[in-house]
């Protein structure tokens, strides 16, 4: 009877230990564990979803980075959309940055666009820029109008280019007296290749297209307050209306000179598309000698077809 009464005894203390055992395991909830699963699968799915663009520093705009110094470069004339991915990832205008006449341009690019006549009244100027994805054409904050007025080399530039005229504010040098000082107002003349100047200086601009008698014109550009119809300067934007030869003819080329021919640099067709200085030629005119400041040819561009980025 003893022997049975342990027995139970023991048999009764192993239950209750056991149940003890199964009451002090975790309890998880069904429904919070599958909620925690869902939530990581949303997490990873919006990641991989995202339609924020993503720019490499080199190829960033401005508009996404204040510490982006590149100058700003294409200049199609023609606000044109690009059938690629670049063209929907929001692109905001880039910052146009005016040039100072009296300062050399500063891009020192190395490749160039061709020259596009606008299709109407106006046009959005471009920046180029080389990146891990090809030559992209951002669309600056600068457009230019048929009736604006041109004070910079680079505006006179992109306006005739785009228009094939002059813009108004510049008047045919027969009309010089007429240009007066503090107004903006500028003087324009036509000369013909060979036939024009006591020093050449287009030798140094390459190979005309139409070498014979190839039109080219010179836009006065102002390089101080002074400027008037009787006292010009030595400031000039050179643009041959037939283009290069190099280039087959492909539109008119553009070339800057602030030190009246002895040296040059080429615009490549895009906001602060300029080439290096290069030499042009000796020349003396009246009380002034003008000397190279650089030793070194006109520089040759690749010509590239970049890709058009359009407006979010």
């Amino acid at each position: 009877m003893k022997t049975h009464s342990h027995r139970l005894f023991f048999l009764l203390l192993t239950s209750w230990l056991l149940s003890a055992c199964v009451w002090s395991l975790p309890q998880y909830d069904s429904y919070e564990a599958t909620s925690k699963k869902s939530s990581s699968f949303d997490s990873r799915s919006s990641s991989e979803t995202s339609l924020v663009p993503s720019f490499s520093a080199e190829e960033k705009p401005s508009s996404y980075s204040s510490s982006d110094s590149s100058s700003i470069s294409s200049d199609s004339f023609s606000s044109v959309s690009s059938s690629s991915a670049d063209s929907k990832e929001g692109i905001e205008p880039v910052s146009y940055r005016a040039v100072d006449n009296q300062t050399w341009p500063q891009g020192k690019k190395t490749y160039r666009v061709k020259p596009t006549r606008a299709n109407g009244d106006s046009v959005t100027v471009y920046d180029v820029r080389y990146s891990t994805k090809g030559y992209l054409a951002y669309p600056t904050t600068l457009t230019i109008h048929k009736t604006d007025y041109c004070l910079t080399y680079e505006t006179v530039a992109l306006y005739y280019l785009a228009f094939r005229t002059f813009p108004p504010n510049y008047l045919s040098i027969k009309n010089k007296t007429q240009v007066k000082k503090n107004t903006d107002l500028r003087c324009v003349s036509t000369y013909y290749k060979g036939s024009s100047h006591t020093y050449d200086y287009t030798k140094a601009l390459g190979t005309f297209q139409n070498e014979i008698n190839g039109i080219y014109y010179e836009f006065d550009i102002a390089l101080s307050s002074s400027y008037s119809g009787s006292n010009r300067g030595a400031g000039r934007l050179v643009v041959v209306e037939e283009g290069l030869a190099s280039y087959q003819g492909d539109g008119p080329v553009c070339f800057y000179t602030k030190d009246h021919y002895a040296d040059f640099c080429e615009f490549y067709n895009f906001a602060g598309g300029w080439s290096e200085e290069f030499a042009g030629v000796y020349n003396k005119s009246g009380s002034y000698t003008n000397s190279p400041e650089v030793d070194l040819p006109r520089p040759i561009p690749t010509t590239i077809t970049p890709t058009y980025l359009s407006l979010s």
